[in-house]
């Protein structure tokens, strides 16, 4: 609780860590204005073997004080007791009157308790020390257990340490991804619209009339497989070297959209479909892509223009498109090992989102923009969330010894599929995990594990209505082909059957 009211981040589960799933993540990484001391003594009350952590509440409470170097909150204060009384001396009458009339009897006077003068705080610090015991209201069990917790809090942040500027109001207050309740399922495929018979009266052949002027009944055009534009970009080396492709849903009409001299690979739509993120240079199917740049291809026009972020030789890879189509996340090694970046196209502005000691990739925006999805390594990789300013950052998946990959919302957002990857990719399979069901163990695998052995699966890609996947699949060990299918795990179709690799899948949004 004090981690989280310092940081505003539970920590990693206990049994998480201990089962090394998981690591505690240092205090000072999510929040660098507090005290380092101060870190450390939380940090100590967090081990997961009970003989590392503080062994009774006065240690932990001197430690605490001496972190923030107030130890007089463990001391004894002294106490002063008052004078004796002295004989009352003779004085003329009218300077005892005088006296007796403006003094206050000492009995009735607060006796002092210590010789120590308390400073009284300005306006601004009061204010300050308010609104901070608001935020750790739900620590007040811990305080009265260890006396003195609220001014060791308040210390840590006041005046004089190296103190950060505090998060907006908007960083601070933006809500979590919305869920509402799941809708009923809809068939995959539209029904056509049929016509009521018409109901005989009287003699034969006859036919009863309707009463109202007739109207010209409205057939809904039936949408594309997928809904959307019913296309599907992908990689493919067919022609000799890595470029993307676009196909339709079906697997048909399969066309070449890009002639990088060094390849091109990473497909990633606009929120309205007319413009195609990607990577180049791109030799071959890899994790991280040293050296690589994110290029635009608009559709319209057929012109290819770099993204105009800093230049960077180590590389830049992994785009996503926000659905505002304002902001491209993706991952860079500028700081030397993979963070996540945004990119906002109207400001220029670049900013590192995941400065932190692991390796963070592969971005994935929830539907709102509020939230990134993403890979953090730690011992293995997993499924992680934060902010779109980068805040609040927590573990979304608790796999085990399997890595988790390539994640992606599902349009409503209550969902996030991924890829579950053990031995580099020779088992491999698809998982989803409800958002409200995060940190728990309660994935499951599509198709189901009791359905039929399938697979591999490798980076799913939702289409637009929600109904179907397409992902890709090398089922006879070699032969990299794009597949798609239902949500559910049925009615599995190959859509490419070339003999170069094909992978990447990426479903076209609806072209506005």
């Amino acid at each position: 609780k004090l981690q989280a009211a310092l940081t505003g981040v539970i920590p990693e589960d206990s049994l998480a860590r201990a089962t090394g799933k998981a690591e505690l993540t240092p205090i000072r990484e999510l929040m660098p204005r507090v005290n380092r001391k101060l870190a450390s003594v939380i940090e100590k009350a967090l081990e997961v073997n009970t003989e590392d952590r503080y062994q009774s509440a006065d240690e932990f409470k001197q430690a605490l004080a001496q972190s923030v170097n107030l130890p007089e909150l463990t001391q004894q204060r002294p106490s002063v007791s008052p004078p004796p009384e002295q004989p009352a001396e003779a004085k003329p009458a009218n300077e005892a009157s005088s006296e007796a009339k403006y003094s206050t009897p000492q009995d009735s006077l607060p006796r002092r308790q210590s010789v120590r003068r308390k400073k009284r705080p300005s306006p601004a610090l009061r204010v300050a020390a308010i609104a901070l015991m608001v935020i750790l209201g739900s620590l007040l069990g811990l305080f009265i257990a260890v006396p003195g917790l609220p001014m060791i809090v308040f210390a840590s942040l006041s005046p004089g340490l190296p103190v950060d500027t505090p998060p907006t109001m908007a960083e601070t207050s933006r809500p979590t991804e919305p869920f509402a309740t799941m809708t009923p399922e809809l068939p995959l495929e539209p029904t056509a619209t049929q016509a009521l018979p018409a109901t005989k009266t009287g003699g034969e052949g006859s036919i009863q009339q309707p009463t109202s002027t007739p109207t010209e009944a409205v057939i809904p055009s039936v949408t594309p497989l997928g809904g959307g534009q019913g296309q599907i970009a992908f990689v493919s080396d067919r022609t000799g070297i890595m470029q993307i492709w676009m196909m339709s849903s079906d697997g048909t009409n399969q066309i070449q959209l890009t002639s990088m001299n060094e390849g091109a690979c990473q497909p990633n739509w606009s929120p309205d479909g007319t413009q195609l993120a990607f990577i180049s240079p791109c030799r071959r199917k890899e994790g991280t892509y040293p050296g690589a740049r994110i290029f635009i291809l608009n559709l319209s026009n057929n012109q290819t223009s770099s993204l105009p972020v800093p230049p960077s030789p180590a590389g830049d890879f992994d785009p996503a498109w926000s659905p505002d189509g304002v902001r491209i996340a993706f991952t860079s090694l500028r700081t030397g090992r993979p963070h996540i970046f945004v990119y906002n196209l109207d400001t220029g502005n670049l900013q590192e989102l995941s400065a932190s000691r692991y390796y963070d990739r592969q971005p994935s925006w929830s539907p709102s923009g509020m939230q990134l999805a993403f890979v953090r390594t730690v011992v293995f990789d997993q499924i992680w969330i934060m902010t779109d300013s980068g805040m609040l950052a927590e573990q979304f998946t608790l796999s085990g010894d399997v890595n988790d990959q390539t994640p992606v919302w599902a349009p409503d957002g209550q969902i996030i599929y991924y890829s579950q990857v053990r031995d580099n990719l020779v088992n491999t399979w698809l998982t989803a995990l409800r958002y409200e069901d995060r940190k728990q163990y309660k994935e499951f695998r599509i198709p189901a594990e009791n359905a039929g052995a399938y697979g591999p699966m490798y980076k799913p890609s939702i289409s637009q209505d929600g109904y179907y996947i397409v992902f890709e699949s090398w089922p006879d060990g070699n032969n990299h082909d794009i597949y798609r299918m239902a949500v559910n795990g049925s009615d599995i179709v190959r859509l490419t059957t070339d003999p170069g690799t094909d992978f990447s899948p990426a479903w076209r949004p609806i072209v506005r």
